[in-house]
């Protein structure tokens, strides 16, 4: 689909509580590279991710999509977060709000579809 960027989230591994996101992505590179895996390309791959997900707050739209088990919600609390942590920091320069502010048809909408409790 044109204009439309996928972010892979890989699913094995450790995802311990971080400071920050590029400190998570350390230690996933080299625990997906233990193996005898390119430990470079396994963290530019990654790095390329969080750059896709710094891009988004110039987006339309963002769609999240994870499997329903355990480590795909871990993963959508991951980007929540961070989203959560972006969020404060536009707060704090006073610009809340500014980017729906731009869009005049968008609606504040946060949910989950298809989760159960």
């Amino acid at each position: 689909m044109p204009g439309v960027e996928v972010l892979p989230w890989l699913h094995e591994g450790p995802a311990p509580v971080t400071h920050s996101l590029a400190e998570l992505t350390d230690i996933r590179a080299n625990y997906l590279a233990r193996d005898g895996g390119d430990l470079d390309q396994t963290r530019t791959i990654l790095q390329a991710r969080d750059r896709g997900l710094a891009r988004s707050t110039s987006f339309d739209r963002i769609v999240l999509w994870f499997e329903h088990d355990l480590y795909g919600q871990l993963q959508l609390l991951q980007v929540l977060d961070w989203f959560s942590l972006q969020r404060e920091e536009e707060d704090s320069r006073g610009r809340a709000g500014e980017r729906l502010s731009r869009q005049p048809n968008a609606r504040k909408h946060f949910g989950l579809s298809g989760t159960r409790a």
